[in-house]
């Protein structure tokens, strides 16, 4: 018992003295918290021993209309009318995190009739669907992965449409054999695991769903999937996409036992694009050691395929955090809001083995995002970190729920839960949640975005909903260090960048800047190498780029059609890379010079359509074709794709490439035209091949012969 009070004072002066992680994305830690548990919190429901409560919740928004957030949790061990048929729990919460009221959804409780076996599990995963058959009630969606129709443990979802009081109106059940679903699912596929609401994905006006089946195997042993499914206002499914290694456009590397799709949680519109993007946990992957975990950051068309990718884990996406062998980052992942008011969604990731002082306690990690999925900071809540002074014990697992709560004691900062299923209170793995009050210190907005075609410059410019309608309102708002994101329109508008250390680059297909007669675009007050002007096409001006005692960066621009491209006076030297000039009538570059550039040449680049102004490169193996949202093979390829700096890697362009950017407004962007990997052998796109390709040839090829194990 002694040592047992020196651990927990040990632990409580780490915690009260720890140091906040978050790199540049403001200071957040726990104000106080408040437990709710069998024995805590004023819940007043009926917990069992194993009954798990804490496993998985998800915000109900203001569901019974006091004012105050509400949450969904499941306690998927529970057992009304038979062994571990599992349950969910609506809790009715105070602003000072208590219980007020509850409503228990079971076998047996809250008006639900669907018919649960022994093991089912029902309440594995539970996310808010909003209202789904509109008739004023939010509704849920709650996986049973164990479930057996169709197959061993395939797994299956229960829609519910709710009452007010939180009891059930009416079920729709989601599986192999009922729902309108026709995936391929098989036995421990797991189906249901992880559940987001994703909004309306395709515009139909009925929310669309991210499903997690973790033990699929198409692509090896628990690989793992992701399932999009497109909701009809009932609940059944209109149609469906699949997400894995080899489906729904996905090339990420995910290995046998990854798990990928444990757990899921919408970003909300990461990237500016108006489509939701995903984030999915694989807690079992290895980068950097065994069973660290990752998270992967999706970032999704509307017909449910990825557009593109970002990895965080050990190794990948900017993420500093020294995660270990087990730590399971990604056995939860919830979106939380913009905590730290950059413009960006904000993550909560459960780590559910972390472990501290050498006992296995779990961990929560704030990420905060850059649009791009990479980390720009994060906080870790444990026992140690954070300012958390909760008790926790050896297992207690927390991390398994990862809930975002909006600001639900007002006081102007967002506020999360974390699971802890395996708590004792009252009983052995009764399970917790723990409500978390945080406070911090937020960010300036550092983005702004503007909008030809719906824009206006009277907006804030903080979201694509509220853009500025022209660039210069963008640049004269922006201060050193921020970014102007500027989205695809022709803005007949000459631009001045007023000697800041800005980025302004298009936000996603180029957009086109025009001045007929003068300057499209002119630096003139020494800026320096951090003034960056990216991805625009500049043509029909008298000069493209005016330059005067500066050093600005310039590149991926296509600049054609003006009477000069870029002209340099007063000794300034801009650092001109990956672009293309073509047909200005009196000189591409005057006191100047570009690297990695298409310029002064005789040769056509061969864009796709120069008189018709469709300014991407004809290739071979593929080019985009925006008329028509698709992609075509041309006959020819432009000799400025794979012709950009070398030492940029092509992150945001589509496999296939050359493993080097293209020259051009297109060039590192989700548009770029395509070629050929020059190295077969280099089997994970790392640009050399070396035994790490040899150890997936060789494990590939074992996957074939089973008999080989």
């Amino acid at each position: 018992m002694t040592m047992y009070i020196f651990m927990k004072t040990f632990w409580f002066i780490l915690a009260v003295f720890s140091i906040s992680v978050s790199g540049m994305a403001g200071t957040f830690q726990v104000k106080s918290h408040q437990k709710i548990s069998d024995i805590e919190g004023s819940f007043s429901g009926m917990l069992d021993d194993g009954d798990h409560f804490g496993n998985n919740g998800s915000c109900l928004s203001d569901f019974d209309g006091d004012g105050t957030s509400d949450m969904a949790i499941g306690a998927y061990l529970d057992d009304d009318g038979g062994t571990n048929r599992g349950a969910v729990w609506i809790l009715f919460l105070n602003p000072d995190g208590t219980v007020k009221s509850h409503q228990k959804i079971s076998n047996t409780e809250g008006g639900f009739t669907g018919i649960l076996d022994d093991g089912d599990e029902f309440g594995a995963s539970v996310t808010n669907l909003g209202d789904l058959d509109k008739d004023g009630v939010l509704d849920l969606a709650v996986g049973a992965y164990y479930d057996d129709d169709g197959g061993e443990n395939t797994g299956a979802i229960w829609i519910l449409f709710m009452n007010a009081n939180g009891t059930v109106k009416g079920h729709q059940k989601i599986n192999r054999t009922s729902g309108g679903f026709g995936g391929l699912l098989g036995s421990w596929d797991k189906f249901g695991g992880a559940l987001s609401n994703l909004g309306d994905l395709d515009g139909d006006g009925n929310t669309d769903l991210a499903v997690g089946a973790s033990g699929d195997d198409t692509d090896g042993t628990y690989t793992g999937a992701v399932w999009i499914l497109f909701l009809n206002q009932n609940g059944t499914v209109k149609s469906y996409q699949k997400i894995n290694h080899t489906e729904g456009n996905f090339t990420g590397e995910i290995d046998a036992w990854d798990e990928f799709g444990y757990s899921v949680s919408s970003l909300g519109d990461l990237d500016g694009d108006s489509i939701a993007d995903l984030a999915v946990g694989a807690p079992f992957d290895d980068d950097g050691g065994t069973d660290r975990g990752a998270v992967w950051i999706l970032f999704l068309n509307n017909n449910g395929t990825v557009k593109t990718y970002q990895k965080i884990s050990s190794t990948e996406g900017s993420f500093s955090d020294a995660l270990h062998d087990t730590d399971s980052f990604g056995a939860r992942v919830g979106i939380i809001g913009d905590l730290n008011n950059d413009n960006s969604s904000d993550l909560l990731v459960g780590a559910t083995g972390d472990t501290e002082l050498d006992i296995r306690i779990g961990a929560a990690l704030i990420l905060f995002l850059n649009s791009n999925g990479t980390v720009k900071g994060y906080q870790k809540i444990s026992q140690t970190q954070g300012n958390f002074t909760g008790a926790l014990d050896y297992g207690d697992t927390f991390g398994i729920a990862t809930i975002g709560l909006g600001d639900l004691n007002k006081d102007g900062t967002l506020d999360i839960a974390v699971g802890a299923h395996c708590d004792d209170d009252g009983g052995t793995d009764r399970g917790a949640v723990w409500v978390l009050f945080m406070e911090g210190t937020e960010l300036p907005p550092s983005v702004f975005h503007v909008d030809g075609i719906t824009g206006n410059d009277n907006n804030t410019g903080l979201t694509r909903q509220t853009a500025f309608a022209t660039i210069q309102r963008g640049i004269d708002k922006a201060k050193d260090g921020y970014t102007v994101l500027v989205w695809p329109a022709v803005y007949n508008q000459s631009l001045y960048f007023l000697n800041k250390a800005i980025t302004v680059r298009s936000a996603d297909e180029p957009a086109t800047i025009t001045a007929t007669g003068t300057y499209a675009v002119s630096i003139y007050t020494s800026e320096s190498q951090s003034s960056v002007l990216s991805n625009f096409i500049i043509k029909n001006s008298e000069s493209g780029i005016f330059v005067s005692s500066g050093s600005p960066t310039l590149n991926n621009l296509t600049i054609v059609n003006n009477g000069i491209g870029i002209e340099s006076w007063s000794g300034a030297n801009p650092n001109i890379t990956n672009c293309i000039f073509w047909n200005n009538s009196i000189q591409d570059l005057f006191q100047c010079t570009a690297s990695f550039s298409y310029f002064d040449q005789t040769t056509d680049p061969l864009f796709a359509d120069f008189a018709g102004g469709d300014y991407h490169l004809k290739s071979q193996r593929g080019r985009y074709w925006p008329a028509h949202n698709v992609w075509v093979l041309d006959s020819v390829s432009s000799p400025c794709i794979d012709g950009g700096d070398p030492n940029i890697f092509p992150a945001n362009e589509p496999m296939p490439n050359g493993g080097r950017i293209n020259m051009g407004a297109y060039g590192n962007t989700p548009y770029a035209s395509m070629s050929d990997w020059p190295l077969k052998c280099d089997l994970n796109y790392d640009g050399i091949c070396d035994m790490t390709d040899f150890a997936i040839f060789a494990d590939d090829w074992l996957e074939q012969f089973q008999w080989m194990y």
